[in-house]
């Protein structure tokens, strides 16, 4: 970073000196360029090329060369995989969970077109979380059955706190998890809890209903659903007959397109089109006497995505305008299956 009102100096002079004996990829940026895309100073002198302009006090071109930056992280980290000639990724982990005798393991055998786990009408039948590699459409992953889940105050005996604590691990461990429910019973307050720890994790989910044909009000089971079920609202649901094959064909695809949510990375400058965009449309409100200021966002991390929103003032942003920001945001880029973060952090 060099200063572009000034032009170089013996200390820029002495930096690029030593930066140019590294291999990595160098980004000359000169900042306090506030209404212009050049500078009146020759910095080729740096070793680096013309820079890229950019104004930290009013967030001129940050976005840009944000997106410059990982741009160039993703090539870097192309070239360093082929180098070392990596292995294969491993396969995605999908935990399938859910209370005792909801069918866990006839969805696993459904999968599979086969008998590969004990099935009972006995609840707590599976006791440890079984791994079942399968392939769909050409692409390999591992299925882990695990243990029913109930809330702590259940457990009858010792057995049950440890299958349990290993199912928690499996989650845990997983890249998503299907959520199996009674769907004759509706979802419970076990269900209730298991969905907000999958939130807490911050998994991607897909909604089995299982036993679908037991059901004879489907309108009361939806409300039910979407009630207990709030904390993972952004999960597709599947109702489903485990037992008789009814939909099973349906539950891949969406768990394919929730995965693909999960791992996706956005651009900086692509979300700041959107933000320029939804802004434009809603401004923000007046919330606790100041007026919300949104300079730019960036996409943080992956698995789940998570977005950081650079404001002027963190206490100006309710709740109700970033729910709102989020749902926008999950319609414009298809994030389908995933939790979705926001941080806000105060521009300086």
């Amino acid at each position: 970073m060099v200063d572009s009102q000034i032009g170089p100096t013996k200390e820029d002079i002495y930096v690029a000196r030593m930066l140019r004996k590294s291999t990595k990829k160098i980004i000359l940026a000169a900042n306090k360029a506030d209404n212009k895309d050049w500078t009146d100073f020759n910095f080729n002198q740096l070793g680096f090329g013309d820079p890229f302009t950019v104004s930290a006090t009013s967030g001129r071109n940050v976005a840009e060369l944000l997106d410059l930056i990982v741009e160039n992280i993703g090539k870097a980290v192309e070239e360093e995989q082929q180098e070392q000639q990596e292995e294969e990724l491993p396969p995605r982990r999908i935990a399938i969970a859910g209370r005792p005798n909801v069918g866990k393991s006839s969805l696993l055998n459904a999968f599979l077109g086969e008998k590969r786990t004990t099935v009972s009408d006995v609840p707590g039948t599976t006791r440890d979380a079984v791994d079942t590699l399968i392939e769909y459409d050409g692409t390999k992953y591992i299925l882990v059955d695990t243990a029913g889940i109930k809330k702590r105050y259940k457990y009858d005996e010792q057995l049950d706190y440890v299958t349990i604590k290993r199912s928690e691990q499996a989650i845990h461990r997983s890249d998503l998890v299907i959520l199996v429910i009674d769907g004759s019973v509706g979802a419970t307050s076990d269900d209730q809890h298991l969905a907000r720890y999958i939130a807490d994790e911050g998994k991607a989910c897909v909604v089995v209903v299982n036993k679908i044909d037991l059901v004879e009000d489907k309108a009361a089971l939806e409300e039910n659903l979407s009630h207990q079920l709030r904390f993972i609202d952004y999960a597709k649901r599947v109702n489903v007959s485990a037992l008789t094959g009814k939909n099973i064909i349906k539950i891949f695809p969406h768990i394919v397109a929730a995965l693909k949510s999960y791992n996706d990375r956005i651009t900086t400058g692509r979300l700041n089109r959107w933000l320029a965009q939804v802004t434009d449309k809603q401004p923000p409100n007046v919330h606790k006497g100041k007026v919300l200021k949104i300079y730019y966002v960036t996409q943080a991390i992956t698995r789940p995505p998570t977005f950081q929103f650079f404001v002027n003032d963190i206490d100006a942003a309710s709740e109700s305008y970033m729910r709102f920001l989020e749902n926008n945001l999950r319609e414009e880029f298809e994030l389908e299956g995933t939790p979705v973060r926001f941080s806000r952090r105060q521009h300086r």
